[in-house]
This record gives C-alpha cells, sequence and structure tokens, in this order.
C-alpha cells in the first residue's frame, strides 16, 4: 500500500513539473511544431503575431544567405532582448562543435539589425 501512495505521489509530482514547465516556457508547439521556442526567461505575454514575423524574417534572410542547411540547427530559439529587439537563433545537437545561424530584429519596423552564423 505504502509502494502505490509512494508511486501516486511521484506520479503527480511529475505531472505538476511537466504542465508548469510548458507554461512558464511559452513554447507555441500547435503551431511550430516544436521547432520554435521563446525562451523560458521571458516573463511577458507575447503577441503571436510579432513572434510569427520575426521567425519567418529570420528564415527568409538566413536562407538568402547560408541556404536551407540553416534547417538542421532547429530549434529555432526567440529571445526578447528588449522593448524593440529580439533575437532568433538557432540550436545545435549535444557534443556537436559549430556554429548557428543567428538575428536580431527590431519588433517596431521588422527591419534586421544584426545577422550572423557563427564558427
Amino acid at each position: 500500500m505504502k509502494l502505490k501512495i509512494l508511486i501516486f505521489g511521484i506520479l503527480m509530482f511529475l505531472i505538476k513539473c511537466t504542465t508548469n514547465d510548458k507554461k512558464n516556457n511559452k513554447v507555441f508547439q500547435t503551431i511550430h511544431n516544436e521547432e520554435y521556442i521563446l525562451s523560458s526567461d521571458q516573463s511577458q505575454d507575447v503577441n503571436k503575431e510579432t513572434y510569427n514575423k520575426v521567425i519567418f524574417l529570420a528564415e527568409r534572410e538566413w536562407v538568402k544567405i547560408y541556404g536551407n542547411k540553416i534547417y538542421s540547427n532547429k530549434p529555432f530559439i526567440v529571445k526578447i532582448k528588449n522593448d524593440s529587439i529580439w533575437s532568433v537563433e538557432g540550436t545545435l545537437p549535444v557534443d556537436f562543435d559549430g556554429g548557428v545561424p543567428y538575428a536580431e530584429i527590431n519588433i517596431k519596423t521588422f527591419e534586421i539589425s544584426n545577422i550572423t552564423h557563427g564558427k
């Protein structure tokens, strides 16, 4: 009986942690098929139209410059740097050396202020 209570308690704890993690990370999984993530340190509500446009602009410019190989750097992570600048950057697999695409976009004008690719 004690074992059943312990297992039930652990399951409830894990469910609670998973629910909180999804809410705090503001992952737009249904919109972007788990390939785009809003950084977990962002506390403000995000306009989904702005979020989508920032990703679109970054991807469009990256493909022009670096080609379709940028898609191997998903998921792309969106970070809010301040009230007008958001960044979008790729990710690397664990234990993999190399660079990822990076872009900074002014969300008031939707102009790219910085675009690079690490090495």
